[in-house]
C-alpha cells in the first residue's frame, strides 16, 4: 500500500494518470470522448491510440516503413452490433467491447488488451486529433 501512495504522490502509475472523472458516454459508441490506451502502459508512451469524440472515431495511420505516423480520423459511420454484444464500427473494421470501469477493447484481427482512457494533454501529440 506505502509503494502505491508513493508512485501516486509521485505522479506516477496508470491510476495517476487518469485522476479526472469519465466523461459521460456520447454518440453511437455510448462510450465516454476521449483517448483509449492499451491499460498496461503509460497515457505518454502509448503508440496504440484509439480516439472517439461522439462523431469521429481514429486509430494510428502507418507509414512505409510500418512506423505510427499520427492518427487517422474519420467519421464514426455506421454501427452495429454483432452476435457476442460487440459493436462493429464499419468505417474502421473494427469490433469494439465495452468492459468494466469505462474500458475498451478493440478487435482488429485479434482481441486487443484493455484500454483505458487518457486526457489529450496526456498522449504524444501525434496521436492528437485535429
Amino acid at each position: 500500500m506505502r509503494i502505491a501512495l508513493v508512485l501516486l504522490a509521485m505522479g506516477g502509475g496508470a491510476a495517476a494518470q487518469q485522476a479526472a472523472p469519465l466523461p459521460a458516454p456520447v454518440g453511437p459508441l455510448g462510450i465516454a470522448p476521449g483517448y483509449y490506451v492499451d491499460a498496461a502502459m503509460p497515457c505518454g508512451e502509448a503508440f496504440d491510440v484509439f480516439f472517439y469524440d461522439g462523431k469521429r472515431v481514429g486509430v494510428p495511420g502507418y507509414d512505409r516503413n510500418g512506423d505510427a505516423a499520427g492518427l487517422e480520423v474519420l467519421p464514426v459511420g455506421r454501427v452495429t452490433r454483432t452476435r457476442n454484444g460487440s459493436l462493429f464500427i464499419e468505417t474502421l473494421e473494427i469490433e469494439l467491447r465495452k468492459l468494466p470501469g469505462g474500458r475498451i477493447a478493440l478487435t482488429i484481427h485479434d482481441d486487443g488488451p484493455a484500454m483505458r482512457i487518457c486526457r489529450r494533454d496526456q498522449v504524444p501529440a501525434r496521436f492528437r486529433a485535429r
